[in-house]
């Protein structure tokens, strides 16, 4: 796989529940959250903008009926993917890493 993803660019797995495929393409989806990683690794902020306003355009369209939505997103870059400073996330990191860690957000 190490090789594989060498040769991919911003690899990204994307999971979601038909509450998210109910308002979006595949395509759209994939478009609005992957993005090219900086120096730091690579920003949650672009995922959790998507998937905000994918709970307001559910709820736009669907109104009291729609459907509930779970999504995951894994950014594969093997950099890393930066929380923000101050970002909430306590101790017991491990490794080091020079504040790369996983990243989780809920909206």
């Amino acid at each position: 796989m190490a090789e594989q993803c060498a040769e991919l660019d911003n690899l990204t797995l994307i999971l979601a529940s038909d509450g998210v495929w109910d308002l979006w393409e595949y395509e759209d989806v994939f478009q609005a959250i992957t993005c090219a990683p900086d120096a730091d690794g690579q920003s949650t902020e672009v995922a959790k903008t998507f998937f905000d306003r994918s709970v307001q355009r559910g709820t736009e369209m669907f109104e009291d009926t729609a459907d509930n939505m779970t999504g995951i997103v894994v950014y594969l870059n093997p950099a890393g993917v930066k929380r923000k400073e101050g970002g909430g996330g306590g101790g017991g990191g491990g490794g080091g890493g020079g504040g790369v860690d996983s990243s989780l957000f809920s909206v």
